[in-house]
């Protein structure tokens, strides 16, 4: 390991320096008169053989006497980095700076490496690089070039730029050598010499370009040398003659020197070349191997120099003109020698006024070469190329399919080359025809076309390069991959990776390992190309694998494809897209065929089709070549673009979008995981709920999608841009049985088949979301244990099904003695029986629990009540029943049993079997008085309400149709009845007691304040036992049976009440009410109702029946409803319905409606 930053040199190397200094210092002897600048910039390794830019470096030397302290100093092009501290370089020492000092160190054996880079990375192709001090002063520059006359090994081949001798002028290209190895950091450069080396002769030019007859021709070129230019001479030799004239040249400043060749006669061309010697004899003579030798291959002469032609008349045309000159030798090797000779010969090539000296001239292509005119490769010197292009193709065989296809390429977005309709010129003489310059695919085409991305490997494909995988050995690879740069690395292992995938990846993972390695989304897209110009050249498509170009693309390591030669397209229009499935090779026909990459075809096909290759597109790019294309090659370009755009849309699939997993239909299954399948178009990709994510295509017309079950309704939009479906898939995960911990069930627009009872145990809560329906299995039911808890709470929109599977009876719900907070809200409990009898079930039963059942339906009970209550082992029951409608029960609609109940706001109606009676609300040994507030309760088989040893607050309520009593009391009860509206109970005609509005019975005790009653067969009755006792005050009985009977020793008071009849007691009267249509059940008053404002404020309450406040008028009202000014707030139903008041029709005998009275909102009837 040696050091870089303070290295003391070895005696014999001080001696070389202090004499060389020595020699500077006096005059410079074998150095220029230029000072040399103390810090010398030494050596660049711009370029490793790795392409590893972390190997990159700078090399500093101090070619002074002094130590250099460099703290602050930086390099300020180039690349960017600022020396630290502390950093100084001694005389005849080095610095080193890596772009990665562990990477340098580790590839060159030293230690102390600077760095890393700040910024920037050293040029593949050539640039400036400067060092400044801490002040901002210039101390160094070198501007390199990876072109002659700078050495060129060091682009890429490993070895480093080194320069010759610190004391040479360090810009001057031949000042530099390429290191005999990888490179010398820290130390003396490999190509040291402190010998003489000979002038540099550079930019070599004449003018004018092409000079009449009667103009000299001036020479100029740039020559200087480390020493003395000593003489500059100009050898000239015109057409037709042997030997060469020589003229000196002369200085005129800046190392410009100039000869002039006097004037020539008309269409001869003028060979030259130049030499120049150094005060110590060193001579360099340019162009090298001018002025030319003998050839290997015929043995004749052939001649290399710099070349014009002398001429009077320029040529015209209507392309752009390329000129080639040639002597008379190099014309006759050319044409003379085999015609597949690839040595280049000596020309001068002349485009817009630029001459490029030194080209190198040849025929070129497999089998066009024995085409007429002859097609020709033409190479440019590396420093100094044709539009950044190394090297032209001029082609000269099917131009107008050669250009159409590579426009097409480009213009789909293929990197393809750029082409251009020329007229070439040899010498004075005009091709036969003109020309097709073709874009040759090498370094200077990925620089072009692939900026920042164009350090990969790039390969010529020849006959035979079909993909296959040979195995690991490169050698199998060489002849059918050609590598085109990085030649030095001799590394096919990108090839034979490639390969591998191609052919040996199973299809499971087909696409994945293929993709890894290729862009296979732009192999699919350049395969369609070749499709639509049914290319016949070969290219892949069909064939063997010909005259292709695959590039590794460094930025994702994968390979693009790069089509070429065209002269076999627009063949066929008739031709199927898939002739590679008979024509191409194995692996072609595998990528196509593949049903993810089939897609991608069909879609490029199509897609080309309809744009870049439409009528539209190409017609005009056809009328648009030049006339070396005739007038039928357009009409047949055109008819073969008419006629292959139909045929390529007939071979595309016409399917459509569809679900045929279970016909499309919706359905639930029992596994986690759902797989849907359907057909598709090939042209358009298919989403599940907006991404493309997953979806799999098992052909190039079918979809399938596999996805987990994540939530019990699994909705998929399945749609491709032009369809959409919906199919949702319901996770059945849920059967009943004992629920183990707290469990809820989602919402779901897909029934619970519950198959086994329910469970909930002590701990445990079942949560029931809005929108479930739960179709209980015959005689199955739902049982919520001591502890546990159920909520069930749907919404107006949502409501929670308890349902039967295909309208069998299930054992409805239970709640045994649990008193949480259990909720049924929004629900509708239908189809139920009784399948326990110890406690039993009914459609809801709590037995010794606690619940709140609110705006809920439950119907169709059979032989079982609606909801009943009961004390159980000590626990009584609590019951909140609110806002239900419950009907067609085949037993009493409500039994509420011990504990407490609060009822308000039902609607029960059409509880009745045969001959069965049952009840609307039974309440029966309360413990506390049961609520009964604001229920409609009609048509039931037996009373409305009835009370057993129960207490009871009964107020608003409306009852009617009962098949016995509207309300019936019995002992031991004390009981509020207020504001209750009962008509139409007409009873049985066997029972004496049967249709009574309100019976008080068995001693039981009633204050009925503001009640109606009517069209009863009997209006109040006390009897029974100890009879009854009653309060009656502010009441109507009118139109009944019997208004009032007593007997067995009731006891009545009767005050400010209208008896029909009339009955003794202050305020009563007898007079007709006046009700308003109660034979549509209207029992309102009307405003000359003898019971108007003539009932007591003692006991009185606030409002009536529907909620108007009392007293209205001047006192208040007797019966149920109170009077209110008919203009005030009673306006005729006519009128109502242009108001803002929000009525309800009922039937066409009553509306229900909104209205405001008294900033109150009340409903009306």
């Amino acid at each position: 390991m040696r050091g870089v930053v303070s290295q003391t040199p070895n005696p014999r190397w001080l001696i070389t320096v202090i004499c060389s200094l020595f020699i500077v210092h006096c005059s410079l002897v074998i150095a220029s008169a230029q000072s040399v600048p103390s810090i010398v910039i030494n050596e660049l390794q711009y370029h490793p053989l790795s392409n590893d830019h972390s190997e990159e470096y700078i090399e500093l030397y101090n070619a002074g006497i002094t130590t250099v302290d460099l703290s602050g100093w930086k390099f300020s092009d180039g690349i960017h980095y600022t020396f630290p501290d502390g950093v100084s370089i001694p005389p005849g020492g080095y610095v080193v700076i890596g772009h990665d000092p562990a990477t340098v160190e580790a590839v060159y054996g030293i230690t102390g490496v600077l760095g890393p880079f700040e910024g920037g990375r050293l040029s593949n192709s050539g640039e400036r690089v400067a060092i400044e001090d801490a002040e901002g002063n210039l101390v160094d520059e070198v501007t390199y070039d990876d072109h002659h006359p700078w050495p060129e090994a060091p682009d890429g081949d490993g070895p480093s730029l080194e320069l010759i001798n610190p004391a040479f002028d360090n810009d001057r290209a031949c000042s530099w050598g390429a290191s005999t190895g990888l490179g010398t950091p820290g130390a003396r450069n490999s190509v040291y010499s402190a010998d003489n080396i000979p002038p540099c002769i550079t930019d070599v030019a004449h003018t004018p370009v092409f000079p009449t007859s009667s103009q000299p021709v001036t020479v100029t070129a740039l020559v200087d040398d480390n020493s003395a230019v000593m003489t500059v001479t100009l050898h000239y030799r015109p057409e037709l003659t042997s030997d060469y004239v020589t003229l000196p040249m002369t200085a005129t400043g800046d190392s410009l020197y100039v000869a002039a060749i006097p004037a020539l006669a008309d269409g001869l061309y003028v060979e030259f070349y130049i030499t120049a010697t150094d005060d110590q004899g060193a001579e360099r003579l340019v162009p090298e191997g001018a002025p030319g030798g003998i050839s290997e291959e015929t043995g004749n002469p052939i001649t290399v120099s710099y070349i014009y032609q002398v001429e009077d008349t320029h040529p015209t045309s209507d392309l752009p003109i390329y000129r080639l000159i040639m002597t008379r030798e190099n014309w006759a090797e050319l044409t003379e020698r085999d015609l597949f000779s690839n040595v280049l010969l000596d020309a001068t090539f002349v485009y817009s006024g630029e001459v490029f000296y030194n080209v190198g001239v040849r025929y070129r292509g497999e089998s066009s070469r024995d085409t007429w005119p002859r097609p020709y490769r033409i190479k440019f010197r590396d420093e100094h190329e044709f539009e950044d292009r190394e090297r032209i193709n001029l082609v000269s065989d099917e131009l107008g399919r050669e250009a159409l296809s590579h426009d097409l390429f480009q213009r789909v977005g293929l990197p393809a080359p750029n082409t251009r309709f020329v007229t070439l010129y040899i010498n004075e003489n005009r091709q036969d025809r003109d020309y097709l310059d073709v874009e040759q695919v090498d370094n200077d085409f990925l620089e072009a076309h692939f900026p920042g991305d164009e350090d990969g490997n790039l390969y010529r494909a020849y006959d035979g390069a079909d993909l296959s995988y040979r195995g690991p050995d490169p050698d199998a690879y060489r002849p059918y991959y050609v590598k085109k740069n990085n030649e030095d690395a001799d590394d096919y292992s990108d090839i034979i990776t490639l390969t591998d995938a191609l052919t040996n990846s199973p299809d499971e993972t087909f696409r994945a390992q293929a993709e890894a390695v290729a862009d296979m989304r732009q192999w699919l897209r350049w395969f369609a190309v070749q499709a639509v110009l049914d290319n016949h050249e070969g290219a892949l498509w069909i064939g063997q694998g010909d005259d292709y170009f695959l590039y590794h693309r460094p930025s994702d390591g994968r390979f693009v494809l790069i089509s070429w030669d065209h002269d076999g397209t627009f063949t066929d229009p008739d031709h199927s897209i898939w002739e590679p499935n008979w024509l191409g090779p194995e692996i072609v026909r595998r990528i196509l065929n593949y049903p993810d990459f089939t897609r991608w075809y069909y879609q490029d096909i199509a897609s080309i089709a309809a744009n870049e290759f439409s009528v539209e597109e190409m017609y005009p790019r056809i009328d648009a070549l030049p006339a070396v294309v005739s007038d039928g090659d357009r009409d047949e370009l055109k008819q073969y673009v008419a006629d292959r755009i139909p045929t390529l849309l007939a071979q595309i699939p016409d399917t459509t979008l569809s679900i045929s997993t279970n016909g499309g239909a919706d359905f639930a299954t029992t596994q986690t995981e759902v797989t849907l399948e359907g057909e598709c178009s090939p042209l358009r990709d298919v989403y599940v709920n907006g991404s493309a994510d997953g979806v799999e295509y098992p052909t190039a017309t079918t979809w399938r999608y596999t996805s987990a079950l994540s939530a019990r309704d699994n909705a998929f939009v399945v749609s491709d841009g032009l369809d959409s479906y919906t199919i949702t898939v319901y996770l059945d995960f849920f059967h009943g049985g004992t629920l183990m911990e707290d469990t809820t069930l989602p919402t779901s627009g897909y029934p619970y088949a519950i198959t086994e009872d329910i469970i909930v145990p002590a701990g445990v809560t079942l949560t029931i979301e809005p929108g479930v329906t739960l179709q209980f299995q015959s005689d199955r039911y739902l049982r919520v244990n001591e502890g546990g808890r159920l909520l069930a709470e749907g919404t107006a929109a949502q409501p929670i099904v308890f349902t039967g599977q295909g309208g069998a009876y299930w054992g409805g719900i239970l709640l045994d003695r649990t008193q949480e907070d259990n909720r049924i809200v929004h629900a509708v409990i239908e189809y139920t029986r009784e399948v326990i009898t110890n406690p039993r079930t009914h459609g809801v039963s709590a037995y010794g629990a606690r619940v709140t059942i609110a705006d809920s339906v439950i119907r169709h009970t059979d032989f079982s009540d609606a909801v009943q209550t009961y004390p159980w082992f000590g626990h009584d029951p609590t019951i909140y029943l609110l806002r239900n409608e419950i009907y067609d029960v085949q037993r009493d609609a409500v039994h509420v049993t011990g504990g407490y109940a609060f009822i308000q706001g039902n609607h029960i109606h059409d509880a009745r079997l045969g001959d069965y009676q049952f009840e609307g609300i039974e309440v029966s040994h309360m413990i506390t008085p049961a609520v009964l507030l604001d229920n409609h309760i009609h048509d039931v088989s037996d009373d409305c309400i009835d009370l057993n040893d129960s207490s009871a607050i009964i107020e608003r309520n409306e009852l009617h149709h009962c098949g016995d009593k509207g309300i019936s009391i019995g002992e031991p009860s004390s009981t509020t009845l207020v504001n209750n509206l009962i008509y139409t109970c007409l009873g049985k005609e066997e029972d004496p007691y049967s249709g009574t509005g309100i019976a008080v019975k068995d001693g039981a005790v009633s204050y009925i304040v503001n009640n109606t009653v009517s069209d009863c067969r009997h209006g109040i009755y006390l009897y029974h036992g100890q009879g009854g006792i009653a309060t009656v005050v502010n009441s109507i009985l009118w139109g009944n049976g019997t208004n009032l009977e007593l007997r067995d020793g009731s006891v009545i008071t009767v005050t400010y009440s209208d008896i029909e009849g009339g009955w003794p007691g202050e305020g009563n009267i007898n007079a007709d009410p006046l009700f308003r249509a109660p034979q549509d059940g209207d029992y309102r008053l009307r405003e000359d109702s003898p019971c108007v404002d003539t009932g007591t404020a003692d006991g009185a309450p606030d409002e009536d029946i529907r909620g108007v406040p009392r007293p209205e008028g001047e006192g208040y009202d007797r019966g149920a409803h109170e009077f209110f000014e008919f203009f005030a707030c009673y306006l005729p139903l006519i009128l109502r319905e242009q108001t803002s008041l929000r009525l309800i029709p009922e039937s066409p005998a009553k509306l229900a409606g909104l209205f405001t009275c008294g900033n109150r909102d009340l409903m009306i009837k």
